[in-house]
């Protein structure tokens, strides 16, 4: 069998529809598999945007309070009242160093 009766049997057959059909059908299958990856990916991102924005709020929490000790400390220590000693500084997770504050 030569290479024209080859050709010549599969047009012939229809295969030209099949291959067509299939190269549609890979098509699909990868544009819905990027359409999840997006999905994904945006997901992805929104749930790190959410992260962040909870930190920073967290942050601002932190700070605002701190400054409000930092208040409430000046007015006692202005109006001569008695503070409890500070207690000693914790130690650093990070190979036992103490924090610098």
């Amino acid at each position: 069998m030569t290479t024209g009766d080859l050709l010549t049997l599969l047009l012939g057959g229809g295969a030209v529809a099949t291959i067509g059909a299939l190269f549609k059908g890979l098509q699909a299958l990868q544009t819905g598999a990027r359409a999840r990856e997006r999905e994904t990916v945006k997901s992805l991102v929104d749930q790190r945007n959410e992260a962040w924005d909870d930190r920073d709020d967290a942050i601002d929490q932190r700070d605002y309070w701190r400054n409000w000790a930092g208040t409430l400390e000046w007015h006692a220590r202005r109006g001569g009242i008695e503070l409890p000693e500070q207690p000693p500084l914790p130690e650093s997770k990070k190979e036992g160093k103490e924090i610098d504050s």
